[in-house]
């Protein structure tokens, strides 16, 4: 059975740029810098050129995990206007109780995750618990810190 990969339609574009990014842009960049090394340097003794094979090798590989992601998308539907439950793709406002302000969150696919930018996959113990859930739900989830209690104020 393949793999497939849930995404949004966003994350999906934001994959295929960061292709079009590697493939045009990073990956003429490395060649170049290997190809001025490769016509003075002794390669025997050059931590430099290493350097530079070892980021085109994981470039390379950065560049067929893509591929492969965009090749095994699976693009998840938009939300039916009428379905108050958390989906993929859903912003959630909750809060830590007792009194925790308010965070709020996007679930996205594994692939688009990034909590720096408070995009949560749903694969994570967090996404997990939020799915298919309701406004008002009070929920304890199991996180690395321990456990925590939210309750879910808003869904959009």
């Amino acid at each position: 059975m393949t793999k497939t990969y849930p995404m949004t339609k966003q994350g999906k574009a934001a994959l295929e740029k960061e292709l079009i990014y590697l493939k045009e842009v990073k990956e003429k960049e490395i060649n170049e810098e290997i190809k001025k090394h490769h016509s003075f340097c002794d390669f025997s003794e050059n931590a430099s050129f290493d350097q530079m094979l070892d980021e085109q090798a994981l470039l390379k590989k950065r560049i067929n995990k893509i591929q492969d992601m965009l090749a095994y998308a699976e693009i998840l539907p938009p939300k039916a206007v009428d379905d108050p439950h958390i989906q993929l793709g859903d912003t959630v406002y909750f809060k830590e109780l007792p009194d925790g302000p308010i965070e709020k969150y996007t679930l996205v696919g594994p692939t688009e995750s990034d909590p720096l930018e408070n995009k949560l996959s749903v694969e994570s113990p967090i996404g997990q618990a939020l799915l298919n859930r309701l406004v008002g739900d009070q929920l304890s989830i199991e996180v690395p810190a321990g456990e925590m209690t939210i309750e879910i104020v808003e869904i959009k």
